[in-house]
């Protein structure tokens, strides 16, 4: 075990000194020139893997910590110190995307991934537990939780969990910015739709425009929210889907933005019905053959009611009230 310590802090002290010598990078481009967007994202990358690997050496000191806990204090150290250090490159890696428009949102998430990590380290330092306890019992609990969840095991959750299909699953669970994304935008919604949007118009406007989802600036408040306007009705999955890419490249909130294009559905009941009671009140003749057997004719009323709404009223709600009208 000592000698297997021993090579472990080798292959940190490495990473750690890999960190330092490509620390510049964030200063300067290859070229010389001043950092961009697209430099910062490439060291946001590069740094995402850093802390796989700090992650997967955390556990692993986890593991030997709960059987010795003293013979894994120098592994401990070792892992805390690169901690540190890669925190220092994302603190600035962070400012240089605030000033160059690069993924900001992205920098938060891992420094706060950063944040928790460190604190379970410090857990693992405390002093040594007698097996058995129920503090030893707490704090295998605690760092059970501060696991990283490993992709089969939330793909199954995934599955059990938002009742969706094997496919869907293994999409969203591909990559843990998508999986946790997706959580982001589910909440409190529609599983099947949200799976959907993200799946399918998402990923092909990602698609079209060469990028991936952790490098766009694209949050999941910003799908989230224009979710919700389809969910109450405001507007309709249709619209939804062809003002899908003017509004991701726009800076606006879904209401602004849907309140500017001037595509928001009318869903008072009240309203669509005094708009049916003129469309049937001007066509008597066209009632009168409805209602002695001409079906056909309600296509007829259902596009005269857009007509006098302009295209506003919501299609369901008219269907429905057509429906009671004309029975």
């Amino acid at each position: 075990e000592i000698v297997s310590l021993q090579t472990n802090i080798k292959e940190s002290q490495m990473i750690i000194k890999e960190l330092e010598n490509s620390k510049q990078s964030l200063y300067r481009t290859t070229d010389g020139g001043p950092a961009t967007a697209q430099t910062v994202s490439k060291e946001i990358n590069r740094l995402e893997r850093e802390l796989e690997q700090a992650r997967e050496d955390l556990r692993q000191s986890r593991q030997s910590l709960l059987l010795e806990q003293q013979r894994s204090n120098a592994m401990i150290s070792s892992i805390t110190t690169e901690l540190e250090r890669t925190r220092r490159e994302l603190d600035y890696s962070r400012q240089m995307a605030h000033a160059s428009g690069a993924n900001f949102e992205r920098l938060a998430f891992l420094e706060r991934e950063l944040a928790q990590t460190k604190r379970a380290l410090e857990s693992a330092q405390a002093r040594p537990i007698e097996p058995g306890t129920e503090e030893f019992v707490n704090l295998q609990e605690e760092l059970r939780k501060s696991l990283p969840e490993l992709p089969d095991k939330k793909k199954s959750r995934f599955i059990s969990e938002y009742n969706l299909t094997n496919y869907d699953a293994q999409v969203l669970t591909d990559d843990q910015y998508v999986s946790d994304f997706f959580e982001e935008v589910v909440k409190n919604r529609d599983p099947k739709l949200v799976v959907s949007w993200i799946s399918v118009e998402l990923f092909s406007f990602l698609k079209k425009n060469d990028i991936e989802l952790s490098e766009s600036k694209i949050s999941p408040k910003k799908i989230a929210n224009l979710l919700d306007f389809i969910i109450s009705g405001k507007i309709s999955n249709r619209q939804a889907k062809e003002l899908f890419e003017p509004y991701l490249k726009s800076n606006l909130e879904a209401k602004d933005f849907i309140e500017k294009m001037g595509v928001e559905q009318v869903s008072d009941e009240g309203e669509i019905e005094e708009l049916i009671n003129r469309v049937l009140q001007q066509n008597p003749k066209m009632v009168e053959d409805y209602k002695n057997g001409k079906d056909k004719l309600f296509g007829f009323f259902v596009g005269q009611v857009m007509k006098e709404s302009k295209g506003k009223a919501n299609p369901q709600i008219v269907n429905k009230i057509l429906q009671d009208k004309l029975a």
